[in-house]
């Protein structure tokens, strides 16, 4: 697992000890610092908006996601084609509506880790020593900053100066 706070539960459950974290991990032949352009000078967010869970996650991208929109800001929506109740489920709020560009298949998206001047994130997870959102890591591979709200695991795993953690829309604006 990625959360080693799981690991009692899915001890219990399994009826053995042999559950360990493993942390996520970048290759290094396609999330590298390699450009082949300029980058744009905007910054990024790749993800899905939860209207009805996460409740702390919806917070947490307005302060990166609001100052962004002021600054230049692109997102592209995991979700964005979806109808019906995931169509409703998962739609960003109308302020961000004019930033989304659409959806980007997994290679794409890496593509676009290096086109962007920064990337923005934010955890579902945020109180689990391991475990935060993989793209961090992609990321930091391919040379592009990260601005993320608080997860403990990247404080963790990547230390102090890894990642620019916010806390406001302030710091984020600032970042």
């Amino acid at each position: 697992t990625t959360d080693a706070d799981c690991i009692p539960r899915y001890r219990e459950r399994l009826g053995h000890d042999r559950v360990y974290a493993l942390p996520f991990a970048a290759q290094p032949l396609i999330h590298n610092p390699v450009q082949t352009e300029p980058r744009i000078p905007k910054a990024c967010f790749a993800g899905t908006y939860y209207r009805n869970r996460h409740g702390q996650r919806r917070e947490d991208m307005n302060i990166v996601l609001r100052p962004a929109m002021r600054l230049g800001l692109d997102i592209y929506d995991r979700m964005y084609g979806a109808v019906g109740a995931q169509k409703e489920q998962y739609a960003f709020p109308e302020e961000y509506q004019s930033a989304i560009r659409g959806r980007l298949g997994y290679g794409e998206m890496v593509a676009a880790y290096k086109h962007y001047r920064v990337f923005l994130n934010v955890n579902s997870v945020t109180s689990s020593p391991t475990m935060f959102s993989r793209r961090v890591f992609e990321l930091l591979a391919c040379g592009t900053p990260v601005v993320s709200t608080y997860a403990k695991g990247i404080e963790t795993q990547l230390g102090p100066n890894g990642v620019f953690m916010v806390e406001s829309v302030d710091d984020a604006a600032h970042a």
